[in-house]
């Protein structure tokens, strides 16, 4: 552009500055559908996470997890769970409604809502999904069990799965992986949780500039380097590098994505021998089946850093056959004559056809982030993501392939969809081991083999009471003692609720101590329903405290039982009864069958 142009845009540009700076957003807001008020909000120097909070503070609601728009526009759902510039909402008018968060006992199809479809694997496709607990939103990867069954994938999907809940561990998380949110399997489906990236295929960044100039695959190539060396540091071999499966973040930063043809547990001295990988980014050792090793990522980043420089990749044909031979017997391709030296030394020292002759042999990818061409590239810098990406996507429109996309679409859904109304979709015998995964505060329900388990979550507001007021009141309940006679008078002043939990603390005294004799006595657990306990009710109540409080009232009731006086206290009375002179009683039970294991006892 002239002069002229470049003053004008820069005039632009300061006009836009100067209506942010005065600008406001207008938001309209609607509870159960209907009008509720509407606010003016500042936009400058405001974040949207800011604005969010305010609104929720607004309608005063704690089970308020987000806020969407009435017409489910999905772009700005989207942003509103951000915090970016709030400023560029200035001077629009936001029509919301609370999204109100839904609680449920581990995972399934029926946890998200699903909004569209973003991608299409191999054998899998991506729908981008709101979790309903918190209103987060993800990338829903499915594969359908029939098809596992069918092509023996078996292997492939646990090893992805295993793999990426390495990964999200997090002491080993890594900023240019996708990570992993939750992994769970249904009666059709197979179903992994990600991190949801809406900038997209780098493919497809690369589709829109043809091919990038050497700053820009700077970025990119060292990036996806930092991410390749924390898989081979956790001996995992990624295999499968290409444009596709490296998204862009909302902040225009890469993240490594599908595990499915990576190998775990890899040794250094070790080779592996599946074959799988895309033909054009093939080595010469996959191919020949000969083993291969580490180094075959290494191939694999020259072939991208070739593709990203050039726009297609090194022994590109329309024919896979061909593609094989020119891998096997063609020299290596040339780069465009205007890469820099550097450039060219790079690519034709990561596509040699001998391991032995290829970079990063020695010292892996630290050998090759060492090479003068990313000589400027901190790795400090690189690791913090300190450098600015040279593309930020759109964060309001599709950055996907749309044309993929509608591909089976229809078919898909219809099935999606006779999963999500089926009731017996979550009945299923499993395709895997411990497959289920939750980052999330509650996990996946189990059950002991051996002992019935209580649900902490799901105990009767009234018993949680009496649990509570167990330490207040516990002389109450040993009736035989004439200390508990004073501390019975004083308590007749309060109230009558108080009343009202002693009596039921008396009946709940009386069902435990016969169940509990009676399964003592046949050495065996106490059933679920000793408690009487209701299954929906109570979520909040800590597992440390109601442990504490029922090993507190296993010692009142078997203290009830021991009539006759004692010099020694009470508590070292019940110990040598229950447990004889030498026997140590373990006050520090952190388990939630800490009852039930007393009375095994």
């Amino acid at each position: 552009m002239d002069q002229k142009q470049k003053m004008q845009h820069l005039m632009n540009n300061f006009m836009k500055k100067e209506q942010t700076k005065q600008g406001q957003v207008t938001v309209k807001l609607y509870v159960n559908n209907e009008f509720s008020q509407q606010i003016q909000y500042p936009t400058c120097n405001q974040t949207v996470n800011q604005l969010v909070n305010y609104l929720r503070n607004l309608l005063n609601q704690t089970q308020i997890v987000g806020f969407q728009t009435l017409e489910s526009n999905i772009y700005l759902d989207y942003y509103l769970t951000t915090n970016k510039d709030l400023a560029v909402l200035s001077n629009q008018t936001l029509s919301l409604k609370p999204l109100y968060g839904i609680y449920q006992n581990g995972i399934n199809l029926d946890s998200f809502y699903f909004l569209q479809c973003i991608g299409i694997g191999g054998f899998s496709r991506v729908y981008l999904v709101r979790y309903k607990f918190n209103g987060q939103f993800m990338a829903l990867k499915m594969i359908s069990k029939s098809f596992i069954e069918q092509h023996d994938k078996f292997q492939i999907v646990q090893n992805e799965r295993d793999i990426m809940v390495h990964l999200a561990n997090n002491n080993n998380s890594h900023p240019n992986l996708c990570k992993l949110l939750c992994a769970f399997e249904t009666k059709n489906w197979v179903c992994f949780a990600m991190e949801y990236c809406p900038g997209g295929e780098l493919f497809q960044q690369l589709k829109r500039v043809k091919k990038m100039d050497e700053q820009q695959a700077k970025f990119y190539f060292s990036q996806v380097c930092m991410a390749i060396h924390h898989l081979h540091e956790n001996k995992v071999i990624y295999r499968d590098i290409k444009p596709e499966n490296i998204l862009i973040d909302s902040e225009g930063h890469i993240k490594l994505a599908d595990f499915g043809l990576a190998k775990p547990n890899v040794e250094d001295d070790k080779m592996a021998y599946s074959f799988c990988g895309s033909p054009e980014y093939m080595a010469p050792e996959m191919l020949l089946k000969s083993g291969h090793n580490y180094q075959i990522d290494h191939y694999c980043l020259g072939a991208l850093l070739y593709e990203l420089l050039t726009g297609l990749p090194p022994y590109y044909s329309n024919n896979p056959e061909q593609i094989y031979q020119n891998i096997l017997s063609h020299d290596q391709p040339l780069p465009n004559k205007n890469l820099s030296s550097e450039a060219k030394d790079l690519i034709n020292r990561l596509l040699q056809k001998d391991t032995q002759n290829r970079l990063g042999r020695n010292y892996g990818i630290y050998e090759i982030l060492k090479h003068p061409w990313l000589q400027e590239f901190s790795l400090y810098k690189l690791i913090n993501r300190s450098y600015d990406p040279p593309f930020k996507p759109d964060l309001f429109k599709m950055n996907f392939d749309q044309k993929e996309i509608l591909s089976g679409e229809n078919q898909f859904q219809k099935e999606l969809q006779k999963s999500i109304n089926q009731e017996t979709e979550n009945v299923f015998t499993s395709f895997f081991h411990n497959f289920y995964y939750s980052s999330f505060q509650f996990k996946q329900p189990q059950r002991s083999s051996s002992i019935t388990q209580i649900n902490i979550s799901n105990v009767d507001d009234k018993f949680t009471n009496i649990l509570l007021s167990t330490t207040k009141s516990k002389h109450v309940s040993q009736t035989h003692s004439s200390s508990s006679q004073s501390q019975l008078k004083k308590k007749k002043q309060l109230q009558n609720d108080v009343e009202n939990k002693e009596n039921l603390m008396k009946n709940n005294n009386q069902k435990i101590m016969k169940v509990g004799v009676k399964h003592k006595k046949n050495n065996q657990s106490m059933p679920d329903n000793v408690f009487n306990v209701q299954q929906n009710e109570l979520r909040s109540y800590s597992s440390q405290k109601v442990n504490e409080q029922l090993q507190k009232l296993t010692n009142n009731y078997q203290t009830n039982l021991m009539k006759s006086p004692s010099i020694e206290n009470d508590e070292q009375k019940q110990h040598k009864l229950q447990f004889g002179e030498n026997k140590q009683l373990n006050k520090n039970q952190s388990n939630q069958c800490s009852l039930i294991r007393y009375f095994k006892q």
